[in-house]
């Protein structure tokens, strides 16, 4: 297991209860693994922590994966209401899905909000890696072609840009989140 360093700003002192760790990634980049170890994931063991969900659960079918397109749609609704049903329980949940756009990534941020939930936005090292690279390291078997797509429509967003849309004054949440993105 690749070992992924991680410094967190100091400044972010919240007075939270809860955390959901958005773990993002291109396919092959390493999010589940990271994903896993965030969860408290044992070294050493197959198992994957309760604390962590990822829409490729939902294709999971007797210990198979039978990804359709048909059902993606499904399988992220079904990792975005399984996350919070879990922070019901839980203090700490990572999700670790692709979020290669902003818009994948806002209603965790608003229901996070609402719940008062702290968000960390994370990217493992390995989405640096060339398509090729990924390609070669992805379990699910996505395509080169297909990585290269979500490479070049990836949308950056920063843990500010998240820390901003949680601290939105109460007269400004009714708002619809959009937030231009800050060069970092």
């Amino acid at each position: 297991m690749e070992q992924n360093i991680i410094n967190l700003p100091d400044s972010f002192n919240f007075d939270w209860k809860k955390e959901l760790i958005l773990v993002r990634g291109l396919p092959g980049s390493g999010k589940s693994t990271l994903g896993a170890y965030l969860g408290g994931q044992k070294p050493g063991s197959i198992e994957k922590p309760p604390t962590l969900v990822e829409s490729d659960m939902y294709f999971m079918l007797n210990g198979q994966y039978a990804w359709t397109r048909a059902m993606l749609s499904l399988a992220h609704s079904w990792c975005r209401a399984e996350s919070f049903r879990r922070l019901r329980f839980l203090d700490r949940v990572v999700v670790a899905n692709v979020f290669a756009k902003r818009d994948q990534i806002l209603p965790y941020i608003e229901q996070a909000r609402q719940l008062k939930c702290q968000v960390w936005l994370i990217e493992p090292e390995g989405n640096r890696l060339s398509v090729e690279e990924l390609a070669a390291r992805n379990t699910h078997g996505v395509p080169l072609q297909r990585i290269q797509e979500m490479k070049a429509s990836w949308e950056k967003m920063s843990q500010e840009e998240v820390r901003i849309l949680l601290d939105l004054p109460q007269d400004l949440r009714d708002i619809p989140l959009t937030v231009p993105s800050f060069e970092e």
